[in-house]
């Protein structure tokens, strides 16, 4: 049965919010366990989850995301775009993701 990692007795207040559906008693698990380790070894685990998962994106989608990237790397080239740097461009997400928690 589905639990908050917290507490699998009682609703998860932001377990919507946070994960479009309900954890699985294992990956609560996981997370639960997960949330123990310092921040570079969660950093570790996030980035190993992640390469596991790029194995896992079908040839087709793969080549359509090459195809993307070698458009946008074209932009830039030919000066179609302007670049922002690194920390201004995560500053905006995180005003965007901000804003959209708040507004739900």
């Amino acid at each position: 049965m589905p639990y908050c990692a917290v507490d699998r007795f009682h609703a998860c207040p932001n377990a919507t919010r946070l994960y479009p559906a309900a954890m699985t008693e294992a990956v609560a698990h996981i997370l639960e366990e997960a949330e123990q380790l310092s921040v570079p070894e969660r950093a570790e685990l996030a980035e190993r989850i992640v390469e596991s998962l790029a194995h896992d994106i079908p040839d087709d989608i793969a080549q359509s995301q090459v195809a993307e990237v070698r458009r946008r790397i074209a932009q830039v080239e030919a000066g179609e775009v302007t670049l922002i740097p690194g920390e201004e461009a995560l500053a905006h997400v995180r005003r965007l993701v901000a804003s959209a928690r708040a507004a739900s």
